[in-house]
């Protein structure tokens, strides 16, 4: 059945569960940089983390081990979330050298979570990052409202993508329906011809008849000989 656009759109907004882990994985993030002793260990987390989303990844989506962006209600994200930020937290923040790995983020966000969710993570790597910013400059404001700029642009892609296939999914139904017709068509066309057309005209060539009631049936058989050829023309005509 085929989604309507007020239901996807009930469905963009909804808030994913698993939103307070995102949260909670923002503020460890936060809090992971900060500690001295603990950010010295920083890179060895985010290969455990890493390590965990291989983990899940084959336990839970062994068929697309390569698919970028992971299945609905997965719980990789979480994971996802801990490496890419950490990784770019660790190596410099705004200046670090994988920093364009926040818009790879962004895009895995924006394209695997409800639209509201979505934004609330954007919103939560903008805080983030600008929280992790030691002195705030012109180079620094430009790069963090980039990450607006660029959510918007994912937001919009999206709206296409998800557009493009609503159509397709209407379309694929359409024809579905076009095709059952069809079946039908024929299967009603082979019925009479096949059996109707013959039965009624055996039925028709028999002894003229004498009674009232052998006169009606034979009018009502000669009945359903005609609109069974109306039937037989029109179907042919389409």
């Amino acid at each position: 059945m085929t989604r309507r656009p007020q239901d996807m759109y009930t469905e963009a907004m909804q808030m994913d569960k698993r939103l307070p882990f995102f949260i909670l994985s923002f503020v460890l993030i936060a809090v992971w940089i900060s500690v001295p002793f603990l950010y010295t260990y920083s890179l060895q987390l985010v290969a455990l983390t890493f390590l965990l989303f291989i983990w899940l990844r084959f336990k839970h989506n062994r068929e697309n081990v390569t698919q970028i962006i992971p299945s609905k209600g997965s719980s990789e994200l979480i994971p996802i979330t801990i490496v890419f930020m950490l990784l770019i937290s660790a190596t410099g923040n705004t200046h670090s050298w994988v920093y364009s790995l926040t818009y790879v983020y962004l895009f895995i966000m924006l394209f695997s979570l409800p639209r509201g969710t979505a934004i609330i993570m954007a919103t939560g790597t903008l805080l983030l990052q600008a929280f992790l910013v030691h002195t705030f400059s012109a180079q620094e404001l430009i790069i963090l409202m980039n990450i607006p700029v660029i959510t918007t642009v994912l937001l919009f892609a999206k709206q296409q993508y998800e557009k493009a296939t609503l159509e397709e999914e209407m379309l694929m139904e359409e024809d579905e329906q076009l095709s059952s017709s069809l079946t039908e068509n024929a299967a009603l066309e082979s019925y009479i011809k096949e059996f109707l057309l013959p039965k009624t005209e055996v039925l028709s060539s028999l002894e003229e008849p004498q009674t009232e009631l052998e006169k009606t049936l034979h009018s009502q058989i000669t009945l359903i000989s005609t609109e069974s050829r109306k039937i037989l023309e029109r179907s042919q005509q389409q």
